[in-house]
C-alpha cells in the first residue's frame, strides 16, 4: 500500500491491497501500472507522469563535504542554542518560501539573499550574539488558492536551489508538510517546522519522531499554545510503525522510532482574534512552557498588528517591537532561543514573479529593514 506523487497531485491512499495500484522501480522512478474501474470512472487522474525519485533527486543535487559538515555542525549548535549550552540567539531569516527568479546578473535571487545574511553573520555585533539561518520553504500551505511553492512547479530545481544556498555556506530551515519532503530535502536541513495546518497529522508527527533534526511546531491559527506543546510532545515519542519515503520514492516502514528529542515550540500569532495585546499574551503562555520556542514575526503576529489584519511587512515589524518591549519588560518567564522573520531581498510582495527577489507569496520585510531589527535586537541583548 503506497501513496503515489504524481505531477505534484497526491492520489490517496488506498484503504486495501485490492484497490489495483501496483508500483515498481526503474531508472529511478515509479510508475503506475494500473487503475481500478472506480478511479478511472471519477477520472481522477487525468496525466500520470513519472517523477524522480528521492535518491536519484540526491544524486542530481548533491551536497558536498562541506556542505554535509555544515549541515551537521549546524544542526548541533541549534541543539546547543535549543539546551541552553549556546548563549546566542538562533535567527530564521529568509522568503516566505523558495523561487526560481534571477537577478540582472543571471544570479538566483535566494543565492544573492544567501550571500547577504553570509556578510551579515560575519558582523562584530552580529557574529557572537547570534546564529543566522536562512528559512527557504520549498512549498507553501495554502487554504486559498494562490502559489504553492516551486515544488509543485519543479520539484529537481526546489532541489537544486536550497542544495547550492548549503553548499555555498549558508545553513538551511525548512517548512516539512508531508513526508516526501524528508526524502527530497531533509539532508539540507538545520531545521524544521511544522505549521498548524500540517501539524495537525497524527502521521506527520509520527514521521518526524524518526528523525534526529531540530523541530518546531507551530501554535494553532487560533493562537492555541497546547496544540504546538502537543505537537512537539508527539514528536519527542517513540511510535511503532512509522512510514517514511524511502530513497527509492517507495513508503517504508520503521518497526520502532527512537522519538526526536530535539523538538520545540513556534508562537505564529493568533489569526482569529486579531489584536496586539494577543502577541504578548501568546508570547508569554509560551515562555512558561517547559520546551524551548521561538517567535515568528509574521504570519498571525503580522497580521494581529496591522490594521486591516493582513500579513504585511509593516504588521511584521510591529509585531517584532512587542517581542523587543517584552524581553525589556521581564514579563517572558524565559526568552526564545529562536526569532523568525520573513525577509527578502525587497520588501513586499508581487504574485506575479514579475520583481526578482520580492516574495510571490506572503509579504516579506526587505532585506534592510530585517538587518535593522537584527540590530536592534543585538542592542538589548
Amino acid at each position: 500500500m503506497f501513496c503515489i506523487n504524481y505531477n505534484y497531485q497526491s492520489i490517496k491512499e488506498p484503504s486495501t491491497q485490492a484497490d489495483g495500484f501496483l508500483i515498481f522501480k526503474k531508472e529511478h522512478t515509479m510508475e503506475l501500472l494500473e487503475l481500478t474501474q472506480r478511479e478511472r470512472a471519477m477520472d481522477t487522474v487525468q496525466q500520470a507522469e513519472p517523477i524522480i525519485s528521492p535518491g536519484a533527486l540526491k544524486e542530481l543535487h548533491p551536497l558536498t563535504a562541506e556542505g554535509n559538515a555544515l549541515v551537521t555542525d549546524t544542526r548541533q549548535n541549534i541543539i546547543d542554542i535549543m539546551k541552553g549550552q549556546d548563549d546566542r540567539t538562533l535567527l530564521v531569516l529568509g522568503p516566505c518560501s523558495e523561487d526560481e527568479s534571477r537577478q540582472s546578473d543571471g544570479t538566483y535571487s535566494v543565492y544573492a539573499f544567501a550571500q547577504i545574511l553570509m556578510q551579515i553573520q560575519l558582523m562584530p555585533e552580529i557574529k557572537d550574539r547570534f546564529l543566522i539561518v536562512m528559512r527557504c520553504p520549498p512549498a507553501k500551505p495554502r487554504t486559498e488558492l494562490g502559489r504553492a511553492g516551486l515544488e509543485q512547479d519543479d520539484l529537481e530545481l526546489a532541489r537544486e536551489l536550497l542544495a547550492g544556498v548549503v553548499n555555498m555556506g549558508m545553513p538551511l530551515a525548512i517548512e516539512v508538510m508531508d513526508k516526501e519532503q524528508m526524502a527530497h530535502y531533509g539532508d539540507l536541513a538545520s531545521l524544521i517546522w511544522g505549521g498548524p495546518r500540517n501539524m495537525g497529522s497524527s502521521s506527520l508527527r509520527h514521521t518526524l519522531s524518526a528523525y534526529g533534526i531540530p523541530c518546531l511546531a507551530k501554535s494553532g491559527l487560533d493562537g492555541d499554545v497546547r496544540f504546538a506543546e502537543q505537537a512537539a510532545m508527539t514528536i519527542m515519542s517513540p511510535h511503532p510503525n512509522v512510514r517514511v519515503t524511502r530513497d527509492d520514492g517507495v513508503t517504508g516502514v520503521i518497526p520502532m522510532s527512537k522519538g526526536n528529542p530535539y523538538a520545540g515550540l513556534l508562537w505564529r500569532g493568533d489569526s482569529k482574534n486579531k489584536s496586539e495585546e494577543r502577541v504578548v499574551e501568546g508570547l508569554a503562555r509560551m515562555s512558561q512552557s517547559k520546551l524551548p520556542y521561538g517567535f515568528d514575526a509574521a504570519h498571525g503576529n503580522a497580521e494581529c498588528c496591522d490594521p486591516r489584519g493582513e500579513r504585511t511587512a509593516e504588521g511584521q515589524v510591529r509585531a517584532f517591537r512587542l517581542f523587543i518591549n517584552a524581553l525589556k519588560s521581564g514579563s517572558l518567564e524565559k526568552p526564545p532561543f529562536a526569532v523568525f522573520i520573513e525577509a527578502y531581498l525587497y520588501q513586499g510582495k508581487d504574485v506575479s514573479g514579475n520583481t526578482p527577489g520580492m516574495s510571490r507569496t506572503d509579504e516579506c520585510v526587505g532585506i534592510e529593514t530585517a538587518e535593522q531589527l537584527v540590530h536592534e535586537l543585538a542592542h538589548l541583548l
